[in-house]
């Protein structure tokens, strides 16, 4: 369950991530979670605006855990000894340590810095199976199973309604062949 691991995580910018992940953010490279910035959070409307004209439409507990990981200024270590590190970038979701290196600059290195981030929960929660495509594709478990409860229709015909296409959509969905890929993929689960 997503909310017994995000209560295991001792990062808000973790928790983010998280979330961030089970609600389909990613882009290419990762670069909609890395480049996340405070200039894009609608807080009136909790919306997230990104430069391609999408608007992701937040849960309150997307928009508070947001809120908190642009805030987070001290880093608490995963370890043994549990130590703290300073963060540079406030209103940022990435944040460089006092003690690192470099920028993001290329989308590899940002793809890596949320890997390398899953591979810390995983072993910090003892989920070795924990994947980034296991998050995000048991977010759009979730809300497709939402939606076919909502509508009383079965999955195909749910992702013909136009709730069901701007649900693909955003988990990166955009195939003319996804309606049928999605329905064998996902007729087992649901």
């Amino acid at each position: 369950d997503l909310l017994d691991i995000k209560n295991q995580l001792l990062n808000d910018v973790d928790k983010c991530i998280l979330e961030l992940l089970w609600e389909g953010v990613a882009g290419p490279s990762m670069c909609d979670i890395v480049d996340l910035c405070e200039e894009q959070l609608d807080r009136q409307k909790k919306q997230l605006c990104f430069a391609d004209g999408r608007i992701l439409d937040l849960t309150n507990e997307l928009y508070e855990d947001i809120i908190a990981a642009f805030k987070q200024t001290e880093y608490l270590c995963y370890g043994e000894s549990l130590r703290t590190k300073k963060l540079n970038g406030y209103g940022r979701l990435y944040k460089e340590r006092d003690n690192s290196v470099g920028g993001l600059e290329s989308d590899d290195r940002k793809f890596r810095w949320i890997y390398r981030k899953l591979q810390i929960y995983r072993d910090y929660v003892g989920m070795p199976w924990l994947t980034m495509k296991i998050i995000s594709n048991s977010g759009f478990a979730h809300y497709l199973q939402n939606g076919m409860e909502e509508t009383g229709l079965d999955l195909k015909a749910f992702l013909k309604t136009e709730a069901g296409r701007e649900l693909a959509y955003r988990y990166g969905y955009i195939s003319q062949h996804a309606i049928d890929n999605l329905t064998h993929k996902y007729k087992d689960y649901i």
